[in-house]
């Protein structure tokens, strides 16, 4: 994830509980989303995960990922600017549990988008 050893023990402290109660956990990295900076950083590292629990009956829809590269290249950090101390570094980390009830509230607003049109 091109995290620096105390951003990611930050990471996995805060996020592992979360994911404790769960059996099965799916997650993915999404992209970088832009973010304006005054003054203007020389590197920009967001790495945003998202996650949620999943029943035994569905593992086999998600496929598995396990070499750290791949989720490097998901997120789209260029370690060796992003470990560069010379360089002014911006690193924002964060994510989210998908719950059954996240999910419920999209379906209803789409289909209140569709009753509306």
């Amino acid at each position: 994830m091109s995290l620096g050893v105390d951003a990611r023990t930050s990471f996995i402290t805060f996020w592992l509980p979360a994911m404790y109660w769960h059996k099965h956990v799916a997650l993915r990295f999404l992209s970088q989303a832009p973010l304006s900076v005054s003054p203007s950083p020389d590197v920009v590292t967001r790495t945003f995960m998202i996650f949620r629990g999943i029943p035994d009956s569905e593992t086999s829809q998600w496929t598995r990922r396990s070499d750290p590269e791949e989720w490097k290249d998901a997120v789209g950090v260029d370690t060796a600017r992003a470990a560069d101390p010379k360089l002014f570094r911006v690193l924002e980390w964060g994510g989210m549990e998908v719950t059954a009830c996240h999910v419920r509230a999209r379906i209803t607003a789409v289909v209140a988008r569709l009753l509306v049109a």
